[in-house]
């Protein structure tokens, strides 16, 4: 009889491989030709997926694997996409054990993530001449250094033509002393007479100056003389033929003065000195006017005429008005313009805040502002007016202690923002069943103040 275990063997592998689809056992026989059930290693075949029935991990070159699957030998992927968004890179511990790891995370500092602000994987530079002053400019994956050529208002590279221009200049002259003189052939020297001559225009000295003079007078009261010799000018006290008295005065040296004193015009001689006094005028001076006044009177109404016989009147330097005819006609009421819109019947005058303008209006009717904030507070100028709230989102309004007694507004709620009404400075908000808040769309509520800090809501609130 052949070797039993190798026929063992070889039925059972036969067996394993034509039905590997049975789900946990295979059919074999043993020597004897028996038929058993042997179970089908560990694992389970479900559809076309196979899978390790029990929890452990798989090894391939190893009996003692240390992971999930664990191979000492090679390992190929292949048909694997492509993908542009995945950030991750897959990696392995000295041991070999796979991991992910963020690619940002990789190059933290081992690799430039950011030059200048640009992140691109491949950046350039460039040269450029753009601007005022050197710069650089980082756009797209682009760094241009930008290095302007040198100017009266340019910071940057010199040009050849200037460099040219500059090299051909004066070299720095060494300053010399007071005593000295820059002469032609580039050298500083002493200056002095010897250095310097005359010419036509001769050098100052005691000599010449004294030789240069002269004197001539005419008359027979005596005669003035010079002496060239000393310099001396010698002229006689002439008696007759000067002033010898000015207001009263005899000082030889006499000089004048302005002043403000007095009520008129006047001049004061004492001593050597003659002060004319110039007060300022008023409406008891006679004198100079002041430039306050110039101004006050240059501001003044110039000439009236009277175009309207019937309403102003003229009678020399007077004029008359006369407010009691029909012809006048009003631009401004209190300072304020109003409107030029024509009224029509029953309307009355009423104060628009909005246009900053008084204008016709039809009496007892409100009128109608929109108003489209969540957040209002009111004011004088919402007084006697409707406001319709248009918003979709909450809307608060602020009631302040400022508002005067009497002060009345009408509220809707034209959006589907409820409204709520809150006081401000010590004013209390009072309402008949304690509400504060409009109780839909299209409410309607009203606002009075009755007193100070006291106002009173009524209308649809809750």
């Amino acid at each position: 009889m052949k070797n039993p275990v190798k026929i063992f063997f070889i039925t059972l592998c036969v067996w394993f491989t034509t039905s590997v689809s049975h789900a946990q056992t295979v059919r074999v026989t043993d020597h004897k030709g028996t038929p058993k059930d042997v179970d089908n290693s560990k694992w389970q075949l479900s559809g076309s997926n196979i899978y390790l029935k029990v929890s452990g991990n798989v090894g391939i070159g190893t009996n003692d694997p240390g992971a999930q699957l664990h191979t000492t030998g090679s390992l190929r992927f292949s048909g694997l996409g492509t993908n542009t968004s995945n950030t991750n890179l897959m990696t392995t511990d000295g041991s070999g054990n796979v991991s992910t790891r963020s690619l940002s995370n990789i190059l933290n500092g081992n690799a430039i993530t950011s030059l200048n602000g640009l992140t691109n994987s491949v950046q350039s530079f460039s040269i450029g001449t753009t601007g005022t002053n050197i710069g650089i400019s980082s756009t797209g994956s682009t760094h241009t250094f930008n290095i302007p050529t040198a100017s009266a208002s340019n910071r940057g590279a010199l040009s050849s033509a200037d460099w040219t221009t500059f090299n051909n200049k004066e070299a720095a002259i060494i300053a010399g002393t007071n005593a000295q003189y820059f002469r032609g052939d580039k050298t500083w020297q002493t200056l002095n007479t010897t250095a310097v001559a005359e010419g036509s225009n001769l050098y100052f000295t005691n000599a010449r100056s004294r030789s240069a003079i002269s004197l001539t007078t005419t008359g027979t009261s005596g005669a003035a003389s010079y002496n060239a010799t000393t310099g001396v000018l010698n002229i006689p006290n002439y008696a007759d033929g000067g002033i010898t008295s000015v207001n009263g005065l005899t000082s030889l040296t006499q000089s004048f003065a302005t002043g403000t004193s007095g009520s008129d015009i006047g001049i004061s001689s004492t001593g050597s000195t003659h002060t004319f006094n110039i007060p300022t005028a008023s409406a008891s001076n006679r004198g100079a006017l002041s430039s306050a006044d110039w101004t006050t009177f240059n501001n003044k109404i110039s000439a009236v005429n009277a175009t309207t016989s019937s309403a102003v009147t003229a009678t020399g330097t007077s004029v008359n008005i006369n407010n009691t005819a029909a012809h006048w006609n009003a631009n401004q009421l209190s300072g304020k313009n109003i409107a030029t819109t024509d009224p029509t019947e029953g309307q009355v005058l009423t104060w628009d805040a909005t246009l900053n303008t008084w204008k016709p209006a039809a009496f007892g009717v409100f009128p109608v502002v929109t108003v489209t904030s969540t957040s209002y507070t009111l004011s004088a100028n919402d007084h006697g007016k409707i406001l319709d709230f248009t918003s979709n989102s909450a809307i608060t309004i602020t009631v302040p202690n400022t508002l005067s007694t009497g002060f009345q507004v009408s509220i809707t709620q034209a959006g589907t923002g409820q409204i709520s009404f809150s006081g401000s400075g010590g004013m209390a908000v009072n309402n008949r069943w304690g509400g504060t808040t409009t109780s839909g769309r299209w409410a309607k509520a009203g606002l009075e103040v009755r007193a100070t800090n006291s106002s009173v809501l009524s209308g649809d609130v809750q």
